[in-house]
């Protein structure tokens, strides 16, 4: 399956039978979501370090975190792997 919108609708829809698989949002290049066949769904976000070493974090799971507003965590997420920052920023500085 190619990329599609991650949004609630086609979130909901999405099952693996086995193991897991992973769908990319074709709306921001980096995000994605993996579900597992337990019906776990978790929203991760994924690029590559300014040494082109490819790194991502897990932005949360769905439920928890509508698919806008992971969007929205996963962009800064990005941004700051690209400008070779850990992808999450610490609570206590």
């Amino acid at each position: 399956m190619g990329a599609v919108k991650l949004n609630k609708r086609t979130i909901d829809r999405l099952t693996v039978e086995r193991a897991s698989a992973v769908f990319w949002d074709g709306e921001l290049p980096g995000f994605r979501i993996r579900v597992h066949a337990t019906g776990r769904k978790v929203f991760v976000a994924q690029t590559r370090t300014p040494g082109g070493l490819p790194k991502r974090g897990t932005v949360g799971r769905y439920g928890y975190m509508d698919a806008q507003d992971a969007r929205l965590k996963a962009a800064e997420m990005i941004d700051r792997i690209r400008r070779g920052r850990d992808p999450v920023v610490p609570l206590h500085p």
